[in-house]
């Protein structure tokens, strides 16, 4: 009896608590998911079996941009459904096919992105930023305008080490792009040693480089660059990347002046690259 009591004590009831705790979560959870995904319906149900979630936002038209959760792939895919949420395209374009079923993969996942009116224009955009792909660390960006129930590229950056921001610089309700980069991204010298950023604001109906109309990211360079030029010195190997920050420097000079400058003409100055 006394053993008997023991088992119940420290094995039995605990392990009884632990299921029914176990299996209150898995309720709450099943209740959130159904709440908040909601259904993969009509055509929907011929993608891959692993596409086990679904987030949606309405567009203006009924049709949805829907975030959908590959679990074969382990990355976030978008796509565009029609009112009854039958499939229409990847954002991006699918680039991968199924070799069994011919049914479209995403060609890539999502790192963040946002569906809103993003320039003030009374339009919607969809905005997206990759994971990172490839050996280049590149984070490709893409911008798109939702007009007569399609989406319409704008903007696509593809460069190595990049990062994208939606910033309002101005306050005035229209966010501009501020875009991080490397001008080359073959090696870690070039990626540590001559980064630059461009800055695209929405003016006469499309997203146009604006870097001279704001001079205090610019400011923020030249001091990283007066960082990078005094380690180069310190370092043999990244001495021949100092023609190529003394071009941004002069680049970035040019834009505080209030003429617009871009850092990608110092690409010449980089010993064997390509644009390719």
């Amino acid at each position: 009896m006394v053993k008997l009591r023991f088992l119940l004590k420290k094995i039995i009831i605990p392990v009884i608590v632990m299921v029914l705790i176990i299996t209150v979560f898995l309720i709450i959870k099943s209740t959130y998911d159904s709440n908040n995904k909601g259904e993969i319906k009509g055509s929907f149900t011929k993608l891959p079996s692993g596409l086990n979630s679904l987030v949606e936002k309405q567009l203006p038209d009924g049709q949805f941009v829907a975030i959908l959760d590959h679990e074969v792939f382990t990355g976030l895919g978008i796509a565009l459904l029609d009112k009854d949420h039958g499939f229409i395209q990847w954002l991006p374009e699918a680039e991968y096919l199924s070799p069994n079923k011919g049914d479209k993969y995403p060609g890539q996942y999502v790192d963040w992105w946002e569906l809103s009116d993003i320039n003030n224009d009374g339009k919607t955009e969809l905005a997206i930023e990759l994971i990172i792909s490839g050996s280049s660390l590149s984070h490709p960006f893409h911008l798109y305008q939702y007009l007569d129930g399609s989406f319409r590229l704008l903007l696509k950056f593809e460069d190595g080490v990049n990062h994208t921001e939606l910033v309002d610089l101005d306050n005035n309700s229209s966010k501009e792009i501020l875009y991080s980069f490397a001008l080359s991204s073959i090696g870690w010298y070039e990626r540590t040693y001559i980064p630059w950023k461009e800055v695209w604001t929405w003016r006469d109906g499309k997203y146009q480089l604006a870097n001279n109309l704001y001079p205090d990211i610019y400011q923020e360079m030249l001091l990283k660059y007066d960082e990078l030029m005094k380690d180069s010195q310190e370092n043999e190997l990244a001495q021949p990347y100092q023609p190529v920050i003394k071009c941004l420097e002069e680049k970035a000079k040019l834009n505080i002046s209030g003429t617009l400058a871009d850092g990608k003409d110092c690409r010449n100055l980089i010993h064997g690259y390509k644009n390719f």
